[in-house]
């Protein structure tokens, strides 16, 4: 699988995961920003918190399921809130919370690459 997504099995299918642009922009406008959804999970009822993984599942998926299908020439169709809630049972509420900030903790990683100089070109700068 590619290194910028993450997956999860939802009733035997797998199903990928991302954090891009896309997940961002909707997370920032439910929550205020990425580093919000932590805060608001932990003041929020189990109701709450159920409906924001569920969302936040929804909107990881189909973020992943966008970037494959442009990606790999894929034709997958998104997946709803709806079918998540039909296919699972409410004890897989901390299985799906633990995916979705492992996928969020994946995209928001930053890889910072230093690259050695040559000694020379450096003395000449």
């Amino acid at each position: 699988m590619d290194d910028r997504l993450t997956a999860i099995t939802i009733s035997g299918k797998e199903y990928p995961m991302m954090l891009n642009i896309y997940a961002t922009k909707k997370i920032a406008e439910k929550f205020g920003g990425l580093e919000k959804v932590g805060e608001d999970m932990q003041n929020a009822s189990y109701s709450e918190q159920l409906a924001s993984v569920l969302w936040l599942l929804t909107t990881l998926i189909n973020a992943g399921i966008m970037y494959c299908n442009y990606r790999y020439s894929k034709k997958d169709p998104f997946i709803t809130q709806e079918m998540i809630e039909a296919l699972c049972a409410p004890s897989d509420f901390v299985f799906f919370r633990d995916a979705v900030f492992t996928a969020m903790n994946k995209g928001a990683e930053r890889y910072i690459h230093s690259e050695e100089t040559d000694s020379k070109n450096a003395e000449e700068a």
